[in-house]
């Protein structure tokens, strides 16, 4: 969940109040619905998983490290398109900042 919300987020281009409320938002409603799935609310077998777990920095730096190895081969596969097969805007982009140095 967290490696394709980073990836949304990295693939908008422009940000708005609705993007931010569905990036945002949906990282809220993960961590509420971890927390009231794993409370005894629903008298599930693992209560306090969630809150035990996530008190350990070992989870937070696997998170980290997952996502980041997760999304290294989309960020060079993105950065090698962008070098290897230019957009229009890349392009004229190019041109325009070319002539100013």
């Amino acid at each position: 969940m967290w490696s394709v919300t980073t990836q949304c987020a990295l693939e908008t281009s422009y940000w708005t109040g609705f993007n931010h409320f569905v990036i945002w938002g949906s990282i809220v409603f993960y961590f509420v619905f971890i927390f009231a799935f794993y409370s005894p609310l629903f008298n599930y077998s693992y209560m306090g998983t969630a809150t035990t777990l996530m008190a350990t920095s070992t989870f937070w730096l696997t998170l980290l490290l997952t996502v980041v190895l997760l999304l290294f081969p989309v960020v060079l596969c993105k950065l090698y398109l962008h070098e290897t097969v230019p957009t229009l805007t890349d392009k004229v982009y190019s041109l325009i900042c070319g002539s100013f140095s």
